[in-house]
């Protein structure tokens, strides 16, 4: 268990990117600011704590690809599920501190944030099954095709876009919690298939 902690460089990636997390929750998550968009004929105004779930994923994905080969294939213990409870414990953080600052705050947008860092985790998990360390970009990517493309009108999302949605929006739940769940069902198959 202990050459798997370092290895995966938990003590060093997991704290600052749950403080980096933590301060960006607090600081950011009334701010609106407009960007430029294609479906709706000019800008939209986004929240710009849609961009804070990045930060969170681009760690998880640092600790997930420091690998040391051969340890990995002879371990006894199943570094899989060690990896996939990594990424349990990295998003369950991210929930409690994202409840946390909106009880603070009494703001229900940190609940947003902590429901787009599901989704958008879920989301770099399943593209890393294909796309390996690359897939860390999948959160951003899929950020900017929300902007450009994800809006009827300046203030109207579609529901297929899920992280500009309101806190209280069932669907956008509902798909946050299948896309994580997804993703751990890839990151499975993708530990499987590193090891």
């Amino acid at each position: 268990m202990r050459w798997w902690v370092k290895a995966r460089r938990v003590h060093w990636v997991l704290p600052p990117t749950l403080a980096a997390f933590a301060v960006l929750v607090a600081m950011l998550h009334n701010l609106t600011t407009f960007l430029p968009a294609f479906s709706s004929g000019g800008a939209v105004q986004v929240r710009a704590s849609l961009f804070i779930p990045v930060c969170l994923a681009s760690g998880l994905m640092m600790c997930l690809e420091s690998r040391l080969e051969a340890p990995e294939h002879a371990a006894q213990r199943r570094v899989t599920l060690l990896d996939i409870g990594l990424t349990v414990t990295f998003v369950t953080a991210a929930m409690a501190l994202s409840l946390a600052s909106a009880v603070l705050t009494t703001s229900p947008e940190p609940l947003a944030i902590g429901r787009n860092t599901v989704f958008l985790t879920g989301l770099m998990l399943v593209a890393r099954r294909w796309a390996g360390p690359p897939a860390v970009m999948a959160p951003f990517a899929w950020i900017m095709a929300v902007l450009f493309v994800g809006f009827r009108t300046p203030n109207d999302p579609r529901p297929w876009t899920i992280i500009p949605e309101p806190v209280d929006a069932v669907h956008a739940a509902l798909g946050s919690g299948v896309m994580f769940t997804i993703g751990l069902i890839a990151q499975l198959h993708t530990s499987r298939k590193l090891a």
